[in-house]
């Protein structure tokens, strides 16, 4: 596949270099957050909120339940 084709499927694709993350941009803060390991220390309350879950105790559960799943149809 050459640069520009499309994948037929109506997927967009965006690369970013996560090792460039610019604090006084909102997309910066977000890359800043995915290097974050403390969700209590990231700036999106949505992501933040999303990593405390499976951070804890019943979202752990949740996350091995899904694996299971994917590892019994082959996925992984």
């Amino acid at each position: 596949m050459n640069d520009g084709e499309s994948f037929g499927d109506g997927s967009n694709i965006i690369y970013v270099n996560g090792e460039r993350s610019d604090d006084n941009s909102e997309a910066g803060r977000l890359i800043a957050d995915f290097w974050q390991k403390d969700y209590t220390k990231m700036n999106n309350k949505l992501l933040s909120d999303r990593v405390k879950h499976f951070k804890k105790e019943e979202g752990r559960k949740e996350m091995y339940s899904v694996l299971d799943e994917m590892k019994q149809e082959g996925k992984i």
